[in-house]
């Protein structure tokens, strides 16, 4: 027998709690491995009580408390005859068979067994007999102890936690292995003993006595005591006038140098000597040009220039110093132009000026400028004249 939900509306319709949609004037049947799902629905009972669905039997459609019922697993009510129609589901109703043969099966009741069984059977009324005469209280007892009785349902719960129960003292005695096996013996404990002593006696006692020297052997405690005892005397010697420290002294001869007024004895090595070279014109040189610098002395090497003085005839005169072609002095109409980086990591300064006569023009640098390939002195202004005098300074 099929079950066949089937829709006469023009809308689909959703049973949602077994998750199926049956179409608009379409039907859905349902699968056997489902029935038990379906029975549960309480959406598909409402919309089949409404008649939105009608439920079919794979022959005919049902009413409504038929379909119900099939959808339940109640339908049919009836057993009926497969051949006749004959209701046999009723008490009182007949079932009919044809018995095709009659012979008893092997062990079938003989009158010989069936004496045995009447003298079982007056054996056991004589026993029942005897129990019913037997006093077990009251009725209310009897269904105490019906009620405690042990039930197959309550006997499968004690299996499973007596499994359970197991389970956790197979856990527990692994567990007590790894824990026998980490617990101290006895050897071990007396190994443990002996190093606490060994440890007490290096620590010392809280009264112990300080070492004689700074070397002697003692506990910590003791040497503690020990340091403390020489921190206390360096802090006399440093703090006391005639402590250790009041006076600082030479380490060879014990000169004293700590005091006002006493002399401190050094060793002073001599240093490499240079020379100091100058450069200079006996006369006037006269310039020719009032674009280009005619240069009037340069040096090609290495040395220190020190400083230069120019004397001119007037202050139109232009004069310039260049070091490894760089220009770190230039005095132009009555004012020195801004200086170049020499080598990119300082600007050249220095201390510069003009006489009170405006004849003569002096440069003097606050570090003598190294020069490394060249120092060059040169000077402009058409028709003019110049002397100078240059500084320079190299080692021997």
């Amino acid at each position: 027998m099929s079950k066949i939900v089937k829709n006469n509306t023009v809308s689909a319709i959703e049973i949602a709690d077994v998750g199926v949609t049956v179409p608009a004037s379409g039907q859905y049947t349902i699968p056997e491995q489902d029935y038990l799902l379906w029975a549960a629905s309480s959406d598909i009972i409402t919309e089949v009580g409404a008649g939105n669905l009608v439920i079919n039997d794979g022959s005919q459609d049902l009413s409504i408390s038929d379909g119900i019922s099939l959808i339940k697993g109640f339908y049919p009510h009836e057993l009926i005859g497969g051949t006749d129609g004959t209701v046999i589901g009723n008490v009182g109703d007949s079932l009919k068979v044809n018995v095709t043969s009659s012979v008893l099966p092997t062990g079938a009741s003989t009158e010989i067994k069936q004496d045995t069984q009447i003298t079982e059977a007056q054996s056991t009324n004589t026993k029942l007999d005897t129990l019913n005469s037997t006093d077990f209280s009251t009725e209310t007892t009897l269904a105490a102890l019906e009620t405690k009785a042990s039930t197959e349902v309550k006997q499968d719960l004690i299996i499973s936690e007596l499994q359970d129960i197991e389970a956790d003292v197979e856990s527990t005695n692994a567990k007590l292995d790894t824990l026998n096996t980490n617990v101290s013996k006895e050897a071990k404990q007396d190994t443990q003993i002996t190093n606490q002593n060994t440890l007490n006696t290096r620590v010392g006692d809280l009264t112990e006595t300080a070492p004689a020297t700074d070397t002697a052997s003692s506990g910590l405690n003791g040497r503690l005591q020990r340091i403390a005892q020489r921190v206390s005397d360096l802090i006399t010697a440093a703090t006391t006038g005639t402590g250790l420290l009041s006076t600082i002294r030479g380490a060879s001869d014990g000169t004293a140098i700590g005091n006002i007024d006493d002399s401190l004895k050094v060793s002073v090595s001599p240093i490499d000597s240079g020379e100091l070279t100058t450069f200079k014109s006996d006369t006037e040189v006269v310039l020719g040009s009032d674009t280009v610098y005619t240069v009037l002395h340069s040096i090609t090497g290495e040395g220190l220039f020190v400083g230069a003085t120019f004397v001119v005839d007037n202050t139109e005169v232009e004069c310039r110093v260049r070091i490894d072609g760089n220009t770190v002095f230039e005095f132009t109409g009555n004012f020195l132009k801004e200086v170049v980086n020499v080598d990119d990591s300082f600007t050249a300064s220095g201390i510069f000026g003009v006489t009170n006569d405006g004849k003569r023009l002096y440069f003097t640098p606050n570090t003598p400028f190294e020069y490394s390939n060249s120092l060059e002195f040169s000077a402009r202004r058409s028709g003019k004249k110049v002397k100078y005098q240059l500084y320079t300074y190299s080692e021997k």
